[in-house]
């Protein structure tokens, strides 16, 4: 018992960071999600509960395409136990660095900011925790590297309080974009 308050509250104290997303402003590799997410590309990722616990595990595979000045990004998720789900986002541009993205089981609107190579991106999610559905927040913190992996960090929390991560390593399957200065 004692051992869970504990854990719980370094959960609840992490989540009082300070990453900020003007942290990486001015850097040379430029996130944008009208370039990168445009083409075909693949994920590998883990869910991982409070407790350091990996409770899941998927691939991605992703598909994007322009359609005027949305993205149209077609995402496959298909889980270690062999379960899939689908989730087309519209995401558009709304300001020099901010967007807005819908999804038919996204929760009202995601948003997101860019800064140097990266993109934080916030929506609500209905999720199964076992004992029901909860909606989920998920604050994604995604770092566009130099090799042209992006690597995907999102907190997951409910109610305000931290329920796990979910981390993922993408790649283009059709080579890397050039970096916009």
């Amino acid at each position: 018992m004692v051992k869970g308050v504990v854990i719980l509250f370094l959960g609840l104290l992490a989540g009082c960071g300070g990453t900020r997303i003007e942290d990486f402003a001015g850097g040379q590799s430029q996130m944008r999600p009208e370039h990168f997410f445009v083409g075909r590309l693949q994920g590998s990722g883990v869910f991982v509960d409070l407790f350091g616990n990996v409770r899941d595990q998927f691939v991605m595979d992703m598909n994007g395409h322009l359609r005027g000045d949305d993205v149209i990004l077609d995402e496959l998720f298909t889980f270690k136990d062999g379960r899939q789900e689908r989730r087309v986002w519209t995401i558009r541009k709304t300001g020099e660095d901010r967007y807005e993205g819908r999804a038919a089981d996204v929760i009202g609107v995601a948003t997101g900011r860019t800064a140097g190579n990266v993109l934080n991106w916030r929506f609500v999610l209905p999720v199964d925790v076992g004992l029901g559905h909860v909606d989920a927040l998920f604050d994604q913190w995604m770092f566009l590297q130099d090799s042209g992996v992006l690597i995907n960090k999102a907190e997951v929390s409910t109610h305000g309080l931290p329920i796990g991560q979910v981390i993922v390593a993408f790649h283009r399957l059709d080579g890397p974009v050039a970096s916009l200065p």
